[in-house]
């Protein structure tokens, strides 16, 4: 296993980029709020910080035989001034149902 997911974040939220195709193999595909968003033509999803991450986080330990420390070695940060680029994509809800 040598995923790594990165963490976007501005001075207001962040984001964790995941494939979509992470979330369909975890079967939480629908347990990602409206709040995430979605770069449809790279099939990457945004999941906000509060708890769609979160959501993703302990399905994706659950499933891998991780920890918590482990996971977090898995994540970089990249960090804008401004907005971040996410908020202009779609929501993911929008897009999924």
């Amino acid at each position: 296993m040598n995923s790594t997911f990165t963490f976007y974040s501005d001075s207001g939220h962040g984001w964790l980029a995941v494939p979509h195709s992470e979330l369909v193999k975890l079967g939480i595909e629908s347990k990602i709020s409206g709040c995430s968003y979605i770069d449809v033509a790279k099939d990457i999803v945004y999941l906000e910080e509060d708890c769609d991450y979160a959501e993703f986080a302990l399905a994706y330990i659950a499933a891998n035989g991780l920890d918590r420390a482990d996971f977090a070695a898995m994540v970089s940060e990249q960090h804008q001034d401004g907005d971040s680029f996410v908020r202009g994509l779609p929501r993911y809800q929008a897009v999924i149902a």
